[in-house]
């Protein structure tokens, strides 16, 4: 599952990037021109393509600085819903 989510992770940061070089999991968000209308997309993005919905104490700007940040907070919910 954990591939799963980083590949998903990359391929909708990969989208929604201006650069057309690929994207690495570290890479701040901010130096890709992903501001914060493009943080709502990837939320979007993610909510459809892994089947979750984030709850809104999960939407600090801190979770998505990095697709590294964004990756754990994922892992972690899935840990969360698998574990219920």
């Amino acid at each position: 599952m954990s591939q799963d989510i980083e590949a998903t992770v990359l391929t909708v940061i990969n989208r929604l990037s201006n650069g057309d070089a690929p994207v690495e999991l570290g890479t701040p968000l901010s130096s890709l021109g992903i501001n914060s209308v493009k943080i709502m997309q990837i939320i979007t993005q993610l909510e459809l393509a892994l089947d979750f919905e984030l709850e809104e104490e999960h939407l600090s700007m801190a979770h998505f600085q990095t697709g590294q940040h964004i990756v754990r907070l994922l892992q972690d919910k899935y840990h969360d819903t698998t574990a219920a």
